[in-house]
């Protein structure tokens, strides 16, 4: 597990740029979207791990997309990007639903319909 975790961090320099470069992109237009910074903010981070991770994964498993390393790179870092805000997307919405299993009901369950 550390090393998998190691061999992800000691990635190239162009990759920590795309990563970081389109998670900026990323955190800027959710913020433009949602008008909140604390969700562009919480997600970001789950943006750049899936970007670097997909990476990873990617040369660990030979997929090409293109014959171009670099592109390869980009495409690889978007499908992480995609994975990584669709995981945060299910994390909010099962935090959510055990909240609000939690909240005591403030009607009664006839006036609930």
């Amino acid at each position: 597990m550390l090393d998998t975790l190691g061999e992800i961090l000691n990635a190239d320099l162009f990759s920590f740029a795309v990563a970081a470069s389109l998670t900026i992109v990323a955190a800027l237009l959710m913020r433009a979207m949602c008008a909140t910074t604390t969700v562009a903010l919480s997600f970001a981070p789950a943006i750049g791990i899936g970007a670097l991770s997909s990476i990873y994964a990617c040369r660990q498993a030979a997929l090409l997309f293109t014959y171009d390393h670099n592109s390869n790179i980009v495409i690889a870092a978007v499908i992480g990007m995609i994975a990584g805000f669709f995981a945060m997307l299910i994390m909010m919405l099962l935090v959510r639903t055990l909240a609000e299993r939690r909240r005591p009901a403030t009607q009664p369950p006839a006036a609930r319909a």
